[in-house]
């Protein structure tokens, strides 16, 4: 560890010495190119501040600074060489400006060019990119799209009314309406290939069945429980038994359906209070299946049921069926039961039949799938049979699986042996990551499922969380097949633009879209699923390629023979084009065609369609890698799940840290404290931390131990926080009891949605109210009225977003973003006065320094301050206000390390504002130069102004003006988020949010490759309802990819918040993976330091004196963790 003796072996270059060549040329400017004295140059002082960094870290752990390939003399020679090496390749190369990092500023030209490679390069790269449309085609993409941006926009004015970010029961109804939601179900949409056999037909079916003669129940419905039900001649053994029939003649026929339709579906109004957490889900989810089975497996109803839901896919325009299934027993009126291989006849039979009179259907496949809640006696059975029917029905019985909720379920891990005694020819089609959690047994099922050869992977929910599983199966194009609806109603994301396949969509990842279990939530076989994932997954910009490469996708992935793919493709190809035909001849009377008449084209007319079994089928032909081979004994699946383990956890932030043995101590006790919480999550979901609300959960933080623990750790330097809520309410309370303050409106006595009150301090009463009608009164005379208890109470609730029902209180994120500018703007009247104003940032500070935060960043608007003499400082004067203060405390407090500015006006303003804002920040950067770190533009980034508004007014800044762009603060994927490209470009140097950077490949390759850091704010963003359940957050991604992030506070004080610990827990507890440790704590404050806008001397001083308080840090955990966990 630095400074005690121990060294810290960093990965990334970042820390320890940037002297590799790539990174010197991306960091060379151009106005540099030709000179090779860079690390002596004046513009490399970052580089030299690295190297006095790394010289101060060899002092304190005795190694040398300098070896003699280090010296000067020597990397001035070799330097010259390569560079002029790279230079004369890389500026022969097409996009070579645009791979450069410059030190000044492009042309408004060049900026528009490299823009659009950029937005180019995302296009092509999309999943879909790959489709040509033909001219027809094209011109019912052009309606489609004219449908989805109507929808798109009515959401973006008013969120509420945007159908993916609601629960789907809300919705419904709005759904089927939808012109969007009509036109796609009438395309056709290829094969289901992630279903089960008993929730493929709607509810209406199950109510015909009891209509069936000889049908029985016993017992009542009640809420969530119904009654038993049995087919049978006469009364079944036991007491309570009554016909059906006679139980709804009784109760009226109507009102019994009523009770069966509620008793076989999810579907509720109110399903966000009605299913508190996953385990309440799954608990109703399960009982359903218990319940039916009786009803269903009545043989006679067995196949009516199979056959009633091959015509529901028909009639969705659904071609083809895979679907998985447990092979329960039937039986019938005489007393007989039927096996799994009888069973397996029924399907084949029915689906024979079917065909036949519906040609176009290409058919339909069964998956073994049993419970995977069993022993392994049990599970041998299960692979008996499995081996069985796939000798006997092989073309038929194409894969394996095991099902159930994998939270509670067995691991895979636990069936590895048995399954690898499996003949390889039996396709394994397993459920893997349908969870939320990471690090957990449950998302680790995806590396067994991967290293046992799945060909498909059941959700893959947490795929997103493993960086190495998704090149693995981007390698190996194992096929994901995505449920969208399902993963909401099962409680594992609320908004679908949250969805990891948002990230997904934007390669061409290998994907379907399926509907696992539509019966039970009422959704059709798959057009709701696909409406889902067209509009509330996918980018804005992705069309009717992407819906085309869906289905094709669904056939290529299946696991049919070849030729039947090949039948199935040509006969998918004849529906296409009939159903592009008949759409533009619905449109043709009333849609003008913008382009030039072309002939109509077949699909099988266009490139890469007509062949797209062929190559489907070369793709099957390829002798796969060793590796990707099934392993052949349990030793060596072991040896491959080792190695996996190993190389995704050195891949996260924080595994190039060694800790020393004493932090390893520190960290047993840590990784205790967190498993412990865990634990009980995984016992009750509804009490896990992470993934609650943080209202709902702040009164249990105050006695948590790993929370009490992190808020004694050095935790370095904030880089994301703004100038008035930084401080705490009680910092507000006190500035409400300074003389000569007045109030217009109510404190006390305010109901929720009543108008926030005015605050003005003025030696004499105020003329008028801000809006003529109001009546300014003394704050100090109404404190007397009500008392100082209960007026303090009332400003501490008044300013700040808490209420212990957040998920109604505020219904969409304009709902909350009113409320949160409502507080600033009421505020800012009274911390603008100059006394509170230094009063109020010095508090600050000290609040920092309590919470051990020793560096801040800040944003601010310098707003106008003033005095009792109705004097208005000017904005230097008000950073001057900001330097004195900071040096009053620093020498008050000279542990800690320093304070900076980060001019951040409004993104709401006109043209001759924002010129305004230019020239301002020009006069502060001239004037402090060291106070002054950069500039920004803030406030709500899905209503404001783009970046592209101001670019070209941008480029004209001085380069010595550093930029700190909020940027992706949404969750929508093609509108808002682009800012994140401009940002890019624009040379920013690190990025507030970034929490849609995840929908942007190319963006997060640029972030990378330039070493841009992501200031990523958890609690804000939740509050701010980008994100309900922390473990959805894209920063998961960044944790496992070591991307260079921070972790800051944004606002704390205005969600009652401290300023950094409660960040830093969520972070750690639910951000992370449940595997990451004390580093990853140590790396997020050491990040604070390296990616501030410190100096170089500043960086390097700052390490060594945050070390030393890290070192004591630890030590003073040491002694005061309890005797039985040392």
């Amino acid at each position: 560890m630095i400074g005690s003796g121990q060294s810290v072996h960093h990965r990334r270059q970042s820390l320890t010495g940037r002297w590799s060549v790539p990174r010197v040329f991306w960091q060379l400017p151009f106005g540099a190119r030709n000179r090779f004295d860079l690390f002596d140059s004046a513009e490399h002082t970052e580089r030299n501040g690295t190297r006095a960094i790394n010289e101060c870290k060899c002092k304190v752990s005795g190694r040398p600074s300098h070896r003699w390939w280090q010296t000067t003399s020597f990397l001035k020679m070799v330097r010259s060489v390569i560079l002029a090496l790279l230079l004369s390749l890389l500026l022969h190369t097409s996009d070579s400006k645009m791979l450069i990092e410059r030190h000044s500023r492009p042309s408004p030209e060049a900026y528009r060019r490299h823009r659009e490679l950029l937005v180019q390069k995302e296009a092509n790269l999309a999943l879909g990119a790959d489709i040509q449309l033909t001219a027809n085609e094209t011109l019912v993409n052009e309606y489609l799209m004219s449908l989805k941006r109507a929808e798109l926009e009515e959401g973006f004015t008013d969120p509420y009314q945007f159908v993916p970010a609601r629960h789907f029961f809300q919705v419904l109804d709005k759904i089927d309406s939808s012109p969007l939601y009509q036109l796609i179900r009438r395309m056709p949409k290829g094969g289901v290939l992630h279903a089960h056999d008993t929730a493929l037909a709607g509810t209406e079916v199950i109510v015909r069945l009891t209509y069936e003669e000889h049908l029985w129940q016993r017992g009542t419905f009640n809420g969530w429980n119904g009654p038993e039900f049995l087919f049978s001649r006469t009364a079944p053994p036991g007491d309570g038994w009554e016909l059906v029939r006679d139980v709804r003649e009784r109760t009226g026929a109507d009102r019994y359906d009523d009770a069966v339709r509620h008793l076989f579906t999810l579907y509720d109004e109110d399903p966000l209070n009605t299913y508190k957490s996953i385990n309440d889900v799954w608990s109703r989810f399960t009982a359903m299946f218990f319940s039916f089975q009786p009803i269903v497996t009545y043989r006679p109803a067995w196949e009516t049921y199979f056959r009633e839901s091959l015509r529901q896919f028909d009639e969705d325009n659904v071609m083809y069926l895979e679907f998985r299934g447990v092979l329960p027993t039937l039986y019938d009126l005489d007393g007989k039961t039927y096996t799994p291989d009888e069973v397996v006849e029924m399907y084949i039979n029915v689906t024979e039949e079917f065909r036949a009179a519906h040609p176009r259907f290409a058919g339909t496949k069964f998956i073994y799938a049993p419970l995977r809640n069993v022993g392994n006696e049990t599970a041998g059975q299960y692979l008996s049979i499995a081996e069985r029917l796939h000798l006997q029905y092989g073309s038929y019985v194409v894969g394996f699986d095991l099902v159930g909720q994998e939270d509670l379920g067995r691991p895979l891990i636990d069936f590895a042996d048995l399954l690898l005694t499996l003949p390889p020819t039996i396709n394994f089609v397993f459920h893997a990551g349908e969870t939320n959690w990471h690090g957990m047994q449950t998302d680790e099922n995806l590396i067994d499922a991967i290293l046992l050869g799945t060909k498909r992977i059941g959700h893959g929910y947490a795929l997103q969380k493993h960086p190495l599983l998704l090149d693995e199966v981007r390698r190996r194009r194992i096929c994901v097949e995505i449920n969208p609806v399902s993963n909401q109603v099962l409680k594992l994301v609320a908004d679908y633009r949250n969805h990891p396949a948002s990230a997904l969509f934007t390669t061409d990842f290998p994907l379907v879209i399926s509907s696992d279990d539509p019966s039970f939530w009422r959704a059709t076989p798959l057009s709701h699923d696909f409406y889902i994932a067209f509009l509330g997954i996918a980018s804005a910009h992705q069309d009717l390629r992407l819906l085309k490469k869906l289905a094709l996708n669904s056939l290529h992935y299946s696991l049919m023979a070849d030729g039947e793919k090949e039948a199935a493709v040509a006969q998918f190809e004849r529906s296409w084009s009939d159903f592009i035909e008949l759409t533009w001849a619905r449109l043709g009377a009333t849609y003008t065609n913008p382009r030039d008449e072309q002939p109509f084209q077949y699909a099988r007319d266009i490139p890469g369609a007509s062949d797209f079994a062929s190559v489907a089928l070369q793709q099957k032909k390829k002798k796969p890698a060793a590796m990707d081979q099934r392993p052949t004994t349990f030793e060596e699946f072991s040896r491959q799940r080792d190695e996996f383990l190993g190389r995704e956890q050195g891949r996260g932030l924080g595994a190039d840290l060694v800790l020393s043995a004493d932090e390893q101590r520190l960290n047993r006790y840590v990784m205790q404290l967190k498993h412990q919480e865990l634990a009980k999550g995984v016992d009750n979901p509804y009490e896990l931390i992470s993934g609650r609300h943080f209202f709902e959960i702040l009164a249990r933080l105050d006695d948590d131990p790993l929370f009490r623990l992190i808020q004694k750790m050095p935790k370095g330097g904030i880089l994301h926080a703004h100038d008035t809520a930084i401080g705490s309410r009680e910092l507000i309370v006190r500035a409400t009891r300074h003389e000569h303050l007045w109030q217009c409106g109510n404190v006390t006595g305010r109901a929720d949605g009543d108008p926030m009150p005015s605050f003005r301090f003025a030696r004499t009463k105020p003329a008028r109210s801000e809006d003529g009608k109001g009546e300014w009164r003394l704050v100090a005379d109404l404190r007397k009225s009500v008392g100082d208890a209960v007026y303090e109470e009332a400003i501490r609730k008044m300013f700040t977003l808490y209420t212990p029902d957040p998920l109604n209180a505020y219904r969409d994120i304009n709902a909350v973003w009113r409320r949160f500018m409502a507080m600033f703007i009421s505020f800012e009247p009274m911390v603008t006065y100059r006394p509170v104003w230094e009063e109020y940032f010095y508090g600050s500070l000290e609040e920092l320094l309590a919470d051990n935060v020793t560096y801040l960043e800040f944003r601010g608007l310098l707003p106008p301050v003033y005095d009792l003499d109705d004097r208005r400082y000017s904005p230097e004067e008000i950073v001057q206000m900001y330097v004195d203060q900071s040096a009053k405390f620093l020498r008050a407090h000279p542990q800690f390390l320093g304070v900076k500015f980060i001019y951040a006006p409004l993104r709401f303003c006109d043209d001759a504002t924002f010129d305004g804002y230019l020239e301002l920040v020009q006069k502060l950067k001239s004037r402090f130069p060291t106070f002054i770190a950069g500039f920004d533009l803030v406030g709500q980034e899905d209503l404001g102004r783009p970046h592209t508004d101001f670019n070209e007014r941008l480029l004209r800044l001085s380069p010595d003006i550093n930029f700190f762009f909020h940027a992706g603060e949404t969750n929508w994927s093609g509108r808002s988020d682009e800012n994140l490209i401009d940002a890019i470009l624009l040379g920013t140097k690190r990025i507030g949010h970034g929490f849609a950077a995840l929908k942007h490949p190319a963006v997060l390759e640029e972030i990378k490759r330039r070493n841009i850091c992501i200031e990523l704010n958890p609690i804000s963003n939740q509050v701010l309802k980008l994100v309900q359940d922390f473990r959805n957050h894209p920063a998961a991604f960044y944790f496992s990819d070591n991307y260079p992030v921070v972790v800051s506070s944004d606002d704390p004080a205005f969600w009652s918040a401290a300023p950094l610990s409660h960040d830093f827990y969520v972070a750690f507890m639910g951000l992370a993976s449940a595997r990451a440790d004390l580093r990853l704590l140590k790396k997020l404050a050491l990040n604070s330091i390296e990616y501030s806008s410190m100096s170089a001397a500043e960086k390097a001083s700052a390490i060594e004196r945050w070390t030393a308080a890290w070192n004591a840090f630890v030590q003073e955990a040491l002694r005061t963790i309890p005797e039985a966990e040392n």
